[in-house]
């Protein structure tokens, strides 16, 4: 199951108090037919602001899925976090504390998302899974949020970006060849299985190419065709030769496909990408670093 993450960008004013910066309102676009929210999305993910799901930000913020990915899988040997979660802080601001919250009520409305019906609240407190956040305002923490925490501007600007961490990833023979010639590759994968997947060592990657036992094909449909090559093995097994293959076989004959697990190393900054580029000087671009903040908490 994936995991997401819950941000909102706060700023303190003279009076002491935490304010949210709304940069998310300037992509809101009314509401539909059944009162829920429409969102410029495209606009949205390409703020800089924005940040969205990556694992190796998230394990850097709190401490999440550090070192794991989907499942559990190793990812590789994990981050030093900022600090571990510290809750949604007291003060934070209202738009925070709403989407951190659920409103009791006695009868739950179906299209209403921020409110909880008694009951189901009694059951989600009694089993840990909430809290009262106010109990005199009939709030409760949502039962699906966790790792709550905030961080100031100056404290991801005072990080070091520059310690090292290993990664590694399952990777096909086109990504393997990324990783020998860049020493990274620009995808891979938790982990792979299938009945004809097969998971050889970095060395026998290399032998298969070498021997031309990995044989490219040029890309039909992307939607359609993944494997960009076609094993010797498969064409052995269907009695054929390369030059009268054809990848319209492929639904009726799943390929063989090789994977091998790489490891690199590299910095934090460069290991949180977008993150440390767009989002951190866009962040420290609102105001003071030591009255700019984050609060967070995420989903899975």
């Amino acid at each position: 199951m994936g995991c997401d993450i819950h941000l909102h960008i706060e700023t303190k004013t003279a009076d002491g108090t935490w304010a949210a910066v709304p940069f998310r309102d300037k992509y809101a676009q009314g509401k539909d037919k059944d009162g829920y929210a429409q969102v410029n999305y495209d606009g949205l993910f390409k703020d800089p602001l924005y940040v969205g799901r990556h694992y190796n930000v998230f394990a850097v913020l709190a401490n999440v899925r550090n070192g794991r990915g989907f499942a559990g899988v190793r990812t590789g040997s994990g981050f030093v976090p900022i600090d571990l979660p510290r809750g949604v802080p007291r003060n934070a601001s209202p738009e925070a504390i709403r989407d951190y919250t659920l409103r009791v009520v006695p009868v739950r409305s179906d299209t209403d998302e921020r409110v909880a019906a008694a009951h189901q609240a009694e059951k989600w407190i009694a089993s840990g899974a909430s809290r009262w956040w106010d109990e005199k305002a009939a709030l409760i923490t949502h039962p699906d949020w966790h790792s709550a925490s905030w961080l100031l501007a100056a404290e991801l600007r005072d990080y070091n970006w520059q310690q090292t961490v290993t990664q590694c990833g399952v990777v096909d023979p086109a990504q393997y060849q990324e990783f020998v010639t860049r020493g990274k590759p620009s995808g891979w994968s938790g982990g792979v299985s299938g009945g004809r997947v097969r998971h050889v060592s970095n060395a026998d990657m290399e032998r298969l190419l070498r021997d031309k036992q990995i044989h490219w094909l040029k890309p039909l449909d992307p939607e359609r065709f993944h494997n960009p090559y076609v094993a010797q093995e498969e064409l052995d097994r269907l009695g054929t030769k390369l030059e009268d293959y054809t990848r319209e076989a492929e639904p009726l004959y799943p390929l063989t496909s090789y994977y091998t697990t790489v490891k690199w190393e590299e910095s934090y900054a460069a290991a949180c990408g977008d993150f440390t580029t767009r989002f951190l000087p866009a962040l420290l671009a609102v105001g003071d670093p030591d009255k700019t903040r984050i609060v967070f908490w995420f989903d899975n």
